[in-house]
């Protein structure tokens, strides 16, 4: 009883930073339990998120035992970006784990004196650890129990922020926030350590390290970096030198054929496209493997006859490698903006009963064909050298943009829609008529080509479809933002508190410089000099972390990370700059108020 009733009045006399330290340990407890909630709240363990489903294109374009289809590729790359915001949280977790001992640190001296006068009236160091060790599980309870409702909190605008309607998410990870009392614990035996008998005396002042705030700047530096980087404005094409090329303005369906049979399945798509083509309403026709519109394909191995290619001063024959397949229509290209670069592209003799045809991009046949000239050469897509297709042409890269278009291999093989038609299909239609009346005409002319199996859904425009993963990429950025903001917060705090330990281990220098004549200004540019290291030192940690470690990790899932502009840049790391300066300024510049003679006496 006695000892909880201590336990209080220590709470008591200290509740500023008792405060402090449960909102630190709240708040990276709810950023912690909130990724990772995300990252392995899905039934199987995986993401709680999901992104659209992509129709698999069924055995026509899975051909190897390693394939990978479309909706694969995407839940790859989200759970690795979710992964790396689990780790992010981690990093403000431990930047809100530096700020708590920095906080019992500022403490250290006044409770190694309370510590004197509790010692000198019979208090034992058995009785001063027992109430610091309850001081801490108390703290750290508190701060879990508030943590998880922050994580909630999180979760909630998280799920409403998502582009994709998603079930509740439960908070996880509970088992893991435990580590807050494990730090709390450590920064009260700190504390417990210089509360001895033998450093109960006046001891003279340590100085104090600034290494800790420049790496908690750092940090949040880093995170607004990654906002930035996901937040900024993405092409959803790449530039086209056509002037005609058509725009991504229209509508597309996806067509379930239910058709077993590839022949009768090929049949149905050549009139189908022949039926839409004939209409006077009708502009650019595309029907392609789903996945295609957003440059998303089946991921395969391939072989190649490549001639006397030279890999380590060898000559190869053949060469194997994994490629993204798609299966086109002839007018898909002009849709996908993959100009033809030598040769040509698909036609509708291209059938089950002519050779076997196909176009690959350019990195293929500079990589993989002599001298880059792969048209009439062979590509093999059934395994070894068998199933060979003539490569009839070549056109540009079409990179895709889209969340997991990184994970995918550069190198591209198209095939016929009509030699191996795919389960599934987009059906890519632009029109200078209405979207209802010509969605209402491909449907019903889908429905007459292939029968009363086919089924016709997903109906939407290109753009939609491009948004809903452009929101997606957004949402990865807004959660970093919200992330470096809250490590920023607890950064500030830290950097408060060390540099007004700073400033108290300062304090005697500074006041002999004022007896010595120095002047207030003098005092305050010291101190300014000194804390803008800690800004500086945080910009330089926070760029190296975000170039070499946070933007590779993002950039093998989203495509396009790079630096902002220099103004956006510039705004990005001005605020957290000048917030810490002034923050570790404040502290040292009330010294200069104070009159030397308190301080050396």
């Amino acid at each position: 009883m006695s000892l909880a009733v201590e336990t209080i009045g220590l709470l008591r006399d200290y509740r500023r930073w008792a405060l402090v330290v449960v909102f630190m340990g709240a708040l990276a407890t709810g950023l912690l339990l909130a990724s990772r909630s995300l990252a392995t709240g899905g039934p199987d363990g995986g993401p709680a998120i999901a992104l659209p489903a992509i129709a698999s294109g069924g055995s026509a374009l899975v051909w190897s035992a390693s394939a990978s289809a479309p909706s694969a590729t995407q839940a790859r790359a989200l759970a690795g970006i979710l992964s790396t915001l689990s780790a992010l949280a981690w990093m403000g977790f431990a930047v809100a784990g530096f700020s708590i001992l920095a906080c019992y640190g500022a403490q250290t001296r006044r409770r190694a004196a309370e510590g004197a006068v509790r010692r000198s009236v019979g208090a034992s160091l058995r009785g001063l650890f027992q109430s610091m060790l309850l001081e801490a599980l108390a703290l750290a309870a508190v701060g879990l129990a508030l943590g998880r409702g922050a994580a909630v909190a999180l979760l909630v605008l998280a799920t409403n922020a998502w582009p994709v309607p998603t079930a509740p998410i439960h908070v996880r990870g509970m088992a893991t926030a435990l580590i807050l009392g494990i730090v709390v614990t450590i920064a009260a035996a700190s504390c417990y350590w210089a509360v001895r008998v033998q450093r109960l005396t006046d001891a003279e002042a340590e100085p104090v390290r600034l290494r800790v705030p420049v790496c908690q700047v750092g940090a949040s530096v880093a995170l607004l970096l990654v906002a930035a980087a996901l937040t900024r404005p993405t092409p959803t094409v790449e530039a086209s030198s056509d002037t005609n090329a058509p725009s991504d303005h229209t509508v597309v369906l996806t067509i379930d054929s239910g058709i077993a049979d590839p022949a009768s399945r090929a049949a149905g798509y050549a009139s189908l496209l022949r039926d839409l083509s004939s209409r006077p309403a009708t502009g650019a026709l595309s029907l392609a493997s789903a996945g295609a519109v957003l440059g998303l394909g089946t991921i395969n191995d391939v072989s190649t006859e490549c001639g006397q290619c030279f890999v380590g001063g060898l000559i190869m024959y053949w060469r194997q490698f994994k490629a993204v397949a798609h299966a086109v229509s002839s007018g898909s290209f002009a849709l996908m903006h993959s100009r033809l670069v030598s040769g040509r592209t698909f036609d509708s003799a291209d059938d089950l009963s002519s050779p076997r045809v196909a176009v690959v991009n350019r990195t293929l046949a500079v990589r993989y064909f002599e001298g880059g000239r792969g048209v009439g050469r062979t590509i093999f897509l059934d395994g070894g050298l068998s199933g060979g297709y003539r490569v009839v042409g070549i056109v540009d890269d079409a990179p895709s943009w889209a969340i997991g278009g990184a994970l995918q291999p550069r190198e591209t093989v198209y095939v016929s829609v009509f030699q191996r038609p795919p389960a599934s299909a987009e059906l890519r239609v632009a029109s200078n008529a209405g979207s209802m009346q010509i969605i209402a005409e491909a449907g019903a002319a889908a429905r007459r080509a292939l029968g009363s199996h086919v089924t016709v859904r997903g109906v939407t425009q290109t753009a939609d479809l491009q948004a809903a993963q452009r929101a997606a990429i957004v949402w990865c950025g807004l959660a970093c933002a919200v992330m470096a903001v809250l490590v920023l917060l607890l950064a500030l705090v830290g950097t408060g508190t060390t540099t007004m330990a700073w400033a108290d281990a300062m304090a005697w220098e500074l006041a002999l410089r004022r007896a010595v004549g120095a002047g207030r200004l003098h005092i305050i540019l010291l101190v300014l000099s000194r804390t803008a290291v800690i800004g500086f030192g945080g910009v330089v940690a926070g760029g190296y972390v975000f170039a070499f470690v946070l933007r590779p990790v993002l950039a093998a899932s989203i495509a396009g990370i790079a630096l902002p502009p220099l103004g956006t840049l510039a705004a990005i790391v001005l605020p957290p700059v000048l917030l810490t300066v002034l923050a570790g300024t404040i502290p040292g510049a009330r010294l200069a108020w104070q009159a030397p003679s308190a301080v050396l006496r």
